[in-house]
């Protein structure tokens, strides 16, 4: 799966290396919340102090508020998050570690208790692939799907749920939940695995009716979606009863190019699947991925998806507009809706149907250690409401310090955890 360890470290290079890309303090340190009895809490540690101190840009400020940590936000690596329309799931690829300290230093598995760190959620760590020469490693870092959710737009996301189709040893991510159906299950629901011999790379699985604490594994789609060559990040929209669009990026798929968004279509409900086609009115000689289509209010359809931003070298969230109805590769202009800021990155954007924006924000500890130093966690930008007493209401919300909505990325992490 692709995921902001493999987009953290493309800031990175792109900030000439480590040294280079990580979160500066901001000028003055964050005000503290106060508590009920008037009085003010102890300033938080560790990650924690981190999240106070990371401010990512949101350029589009006329039309999103300012950003906030998302609940469940903790100390695990927490990837690919993805929103639901409704805005009452949240998805992610949970890994307990210090993932992207654990790919820059090789992936050893040998090694990776080293890097371990939050809670496990019950995931199967020990499990460790046949065949492979000693020494054997004691734990066997991989990713697992989680779901949180929540009754009401105004209430906290409750804590990381596991989902019980995650595989011990594989790596499952980027999970897309796609129109909440009758019953109160998913119509379609996406995500990548890399059980796929014998390349073990990321590949695109669908599920048809899954319930959000999804239990049993979906279907890997078939050629010509999936090929030897990564497939990563989908995203897969209903048209209408028979027609399907799916988008995705990969890495490999076109020889000499570095990540590229490509689409494919279907018109027989995902049974077959038209040739995929790259996304060449977006794609560059540099990197996108992560794509996300948005639908507005009046039916017209927008692309987001990540990119490093010219102006500071850091990975950015961009978005365009369809330019003409039926073509899915018919973007306009290329617009900035939120940069890094002081963070290592930001990427993974999703939104709800009322156009709130979910994403993925990488910090660095400047003091951390060799195996403690970056982590990823959701973040969430309302969509402006219109109107001038909304609008009031927001600019004098901006005024005050910013706090948790809810208190409270080499290579890719298909080919960290390929048994080898």
């Amino acid at each position: 799966m692709r995921n902001a360890a493999v987009l953290a470290m493309c800031v990175l290079a792109g900030c000439g290396g480590g040294g280079g890309g990580g979160v500066t303090a901001p000028p003055a340190q964050p005000l503290l919340p106060v508590s009920p009895n008037g009085t003010t809490p102890p300033a938080p540690t560790g990650w924690a102090a981190i999240r106070a101190q990371a401010r990512p840009l949101v350029a589009l400020a006329d039309e999103f508020a300012p950003a906030q940590v998302q609940a469940p936000a903790g100390d695990g690596w927490e990837d690919g998050i993805s929103i639901s329309r409704d805005g009452l799931h949240l998805y992610a690829v949970y890994v307990p570690a210090d993932l992207l300290s654990f790919t820059l230093a090789g992936d050893d598995q040998r090694r990776s208790q080293n890097y371990l760190r939050g809670p496990t959620l019950g995931m199967d760590l020990t499990t460790i692939p046949a065949g492979l020469p000693d020494p054997q490693p004691t734990r066997w870092i991989h990713g697992d799907l989680v779901h949180a959710s929540r009754s009401a737009l105004d209430q906290p996301f409750g804590p990381w749920r596991r989902l019980a189709l995650s595989q011990a040893v594989w790596s499952e991510g980027a999970p897309q939940p796609a129109g909440l159906a009758s019953g109160g299950s998913w119509s379609l629901f996406a995500y990548t695995s890399n059980q796929h011999a014998p390349d073990y790379l990321a590949h695109i699985c669908l599920v048809r009716g899954a319930v959000p604490d999804q239990a049993s594994p979906g279907t890997m789609l078939p050629a010509p979606v999936t090929t030897t060559t990564n497939e990563d990040n989908p995203h897969v929209e209903r048209l209408d009863a028979s027609r399907l669009v799916l988008f995705f990026d990969s890495i490999d798929r076109q020889a000499g190019r570095m990540h590229d968004l490509w689409y494919a279509t279907s018109g027989d409900d995902g049974a077959t699947w038209a040739a995929p086609l790259p996304v060449s009115s977006i794609n560059t000689a540099s990197d996108e991925q992560q794509p996300h289509l948005w639908q507005d209010a009046g039916g017209g359809w927008w692309l987001y998806w990540s990119a490093t931003n010219p102006a500071d070298g850091k990975l950015g969230i961009y978005r365009a507009r369809q330019q003409t109805a039926g073509s899915w590769d018919a973007w306009g202009a290329a617009q900035l809706v939120v940069g890094a800021g002081n963070t290592a990155g930001v990427g993974e954007p999703t939104l709800t149907a009322a156009g709130d924006l979910s994403f993925v924000v990488v910090m660095q500890d400047p003091a951390g250690t060799a195996v403690n130093r970056y982590d990823a966690d959701p973040w969430f930008a309302p969509r402006r409401p219109t109107g001038v007493a909304a609008q009031r209401r927001l600019q004098a919300l901006d005024t005050t310090p910013l706090a948790p909505l809810s208190r409270p990325w080499a290579r890719s992490l298909a080919s960290t955890h390929t048994p080898r």
